[in-house]
């Protein structure tokens, strides 16, 4: 990234937290417009092109695209301390709302037993829908597997996620635990059908 000041000026942590902490709030998903807009257009801290270097480069880095570039601009502008800083004021906010969404809904649950069977109600659409993208991607690797081991492939395949399945609901494996464990067994799966 240039390094050529901008006119607004170098600016200070204090600015830098709550410009982060304000976009942390402006946004639901994901905040990579209300970013360009308040570090190019409102403070002029980055020029169009340096925003793009560096959300273009965050796209590659392990993360949120946004946490990237929040840290880059607040190591340029404060060092290690102001990269920090940044990313605390652009993760907190919204985590101290989530949490207090949260402990609002578990003593909403509690006092209002209307509320716990919408809760589940909800809950069920959820698992409903992870459960129907779960059997389009079930269908297309079902439908994928071709040659003379085609049969014992696709049952294979079907095994491995019920067996991933089996592992989280029954035995009360860790998510990650199971994933990993299971991705290692359809690696070694894979490997032997195409050796």
């Amino acid at each position: 990234m240039n390094s050529t000041r901008r006119p607004s000026g170098q600016p200070k942590l204090a600015e830098l937290a709550l410009a982060f902490m304000v976009l942390s709030l402006s946004g639901f998903g994901g905040v990579g417009a209300q970013a360009r807009y308040h570090l190019v257009t409102l403070r002029g801290w980055l020029t169009d092109r340096e925003f793009a270097d560096a959300f273009g480069l965050s796209q590659i880095l392990p993360g949120a695209n946004i946490a990237n570039v929040c840290v880059m601009v607040g190591d340029r502008f404060a060092g290690p301390v102001g990269a920090v800083v940044c990313l605390a004021a652009l993760c907190l906010p919204s985590l101290v709302i989530a949490v207090g969404l949260m402990l609002g809904a578990i003593e909403l649950t509690a006092a209002v037993p209307r509320f716990a069977a919408v809760e589940a109600a909800i809950t069920a659409a959820t698992v409903g829908l992870i459960l129907a993208n779960g059997l389009r991607v079930a269908a297309v690797v079902w439908t994928r597997a071709r040659g003379a081991y085609a049969p014992l492939l696709r049952i294979a395949r079907l095994s491995i996620s019920l067996a991933t399945l089996v592992l989280i609901v029954v035995f009360r494996l860790s998510l990650p635990l199971a994933i990993v464990t299971m991705l290692a067994l359809s690696v070694l799966l894979e490997r032997r059908v195409r050796a």
